[in-house]
């Protein structure tokens, strides 16, 4: 019977290697997810040896990670400090799987592609992949290795359009691959914040610990979430129903008042001519109106996927009147709670920096810090590169500054994180009581004007039969 030879890691997270004899290569990676252990490497017996790992090779903040499997050699932790590197962009191509396994296909190959299928009709949610985050955490702090754990969940079917990247991270963690590389196979579902947490818990151990801290970190962000979604629900319905009562008018029984006053010959006030030509201008050429309204979105809409549009309408969002001061403490509570996060687990600045860049939804705000990258390589702190950015306040940098003093920067950002949290939900109150009574005062403006410019015209009727 064939030997393979493996490297892997146990429940603890110890490094583990030897050799196990199976028929062939998935059936070994089969007998070894029996017998307790993660595989990274299972190679045949006197193939291309396996690389050396360096003993111990945890750094002083239990953060060090494998190199890529494509590099040359791995540096070990005395050499360079321990930091977690962003996955790079999956391309386009077959996944990677372990060297000598035997391509899928047939019913395997079929499944894979209605699962990638499913994925693209229907993106799964925040609150899908915190339920994940949640189960998954409880099964391995439970005891149940990796495999038996998403082979759990993968049964189970309250996960909707998550399910098929379930098993398809399954289908990976089969294969050899690391629930990091399984979990970066799918970008727009898991963020590289979450990737990158996710490797830094296999590195040191400490998996379903970190699954918990992006649990509740997925769980504030979805809070924040609701709450400016709770508070525009309202506001949206009456524009909504105004917006109804106003067409209605003009469409349906204007028309019909029109051609009662032109029967009778009478003069019509400005008020009501300039009604009865909306009204007609509508009824003739709606399609027009639609064609227009239609060609405008299309093209608003490209302009801010590009880089540039994108970036304005991200800008023009931090100084509306009334919703700037609800979209600057959701970005800048997410800032805090994000790198926090990451420097909480030991990610070093540089790379939590990085991460943040590309998980900061604000373009402007991901704007500063990538400016603020640079000026940190230069042995500065983090809060005076940002306070030039003239984008974060006064407030945020000072606090920050404090964290740095002290040596507490994950205590200091959770302190900024609660700070700005709490006024985002004093605002969002605030900004409901003003909102609501503002809507209703336009859309009564627009009703008041139809009115008043029928009556007008009914005052004008009634004037002429007098005499």
């Amino acid at each position: 019977m064939p030997t393979f030879e493996y490297r892997a890691r146990n429940r603890s997270g110890q490094m583990v290697s030897g050799t196990v004899e199976a028929p062939d290569q998935k059936s070994a990676v089969h007998q070894l997810g029996r017998r307790g252990v993660f595989p990274l490497q299972v190679d045949p017996a006197g193939a291309a040896p396996a690389r050396a790992r360096p003993a111990g090779a945890r750094a002083a903040s239990g953060l060090s990670w494998l190199a890529r499997r494509g590099a040359a050699a791995e540096k070990t932790a005395a050499a360079a400090p321990a930091s977690v590197a962003p996955p790079a962009r999956p391309a386009a191509r077959r996944p990677r799987a372990l060297a000598g396994a035997e391509p899928a296909g047939g019913a395997a190959g079929a499944r894979s592609w209605r699962q990638r299928l499913a994925v693209l009709q229907r993106r799964p949610g925040l609150r899908q992949t915190l339920n994940f985050t949640r189960q998954l955490a409880s099964l391995l702090k439970s005891g149940m290795a990796l495999r038996q754990a998403l082979t759990s969940l993968s049964r189970r079917e309250d996960f909707g359009p998550l399910q098929p990247v379930i098993a398809d991270m399954l289908e990976q963690i089969i294969q050899g691959a690391s629930l990091s590389d399984a979990l970066g196979r799918h970008p727009k579902v898991f963020s590289t914040l979450y990737v990158n947490m996710v490797r830094a818990g296999e590195a040191s151990g400490q998996l379903h610990q970190v699954l918990v801290q992006l649990a509740r970190y997925q769980q504030q962000i979805q809070e924040a979430r609701d709450k400016v979604f709770s508070a525009m629900v309202y506001p949206a319905f009456i524009m909504l129903v105004g917006f109804g009562v106003v067409v209605f008018f003009i469409t349906v029984m204007l028309p019909k008042f029109s051609q009662m006053f032109r029967e009778m010959g009478t003069r019509l006030p400005l008020a009501t001519e300039v009604l009865v030509a909306i009204s007609e201008g509508t009824r003739r050429y709606w399609w027009a109106i639609v064609l227009a309204l239609v060609g405008l979105g299309i093209l608003v809409r490209r302009w801010a996927a590009t880089e540039q549009g994108r970036y304005r309408i991200d800008g023009m969002r931090l100084k509306l009147p009334i919703f700037g001061r609800v979209f600057r403490e959701s970005a800048f509570s997410q800032f805090a709670r994000t790198l926090g996060t990451l420097l909480g687990n030991g990610v070093p600045v540089l790379t939590a920096l990085k991460i943040l860049e590309h998980t900061m939804t604000n373009t402007v705000v991901a704007a500063a810090i990538r400016e603020a990258q640079a000026r940190v390589t230069d042995g500065t702190t983090i809060s005076q590169p940002l306070g030039r950015s003239r984008v974060f306040p006064a407030m945020l940098i000072d606090m920050l500054a404090i964290g740095e003093e002290t040596g507490d920067m994950a205590g200091a950002l959770d302190n900024i994180a609660e700070t700005y949290e709490q006024e985002l939900d004093r605002d969002i109150k605030i900004m409901t009581s003003m909102l609501e009574p503002i809507v209703i005062i336009v859309m009564a403006l627009f009703v008041g004007f139809i009115i008043f410019s029928i009556l007008m015209a009914v005052f004008e009727l009634t004037s002429g039969l007098k005499v």
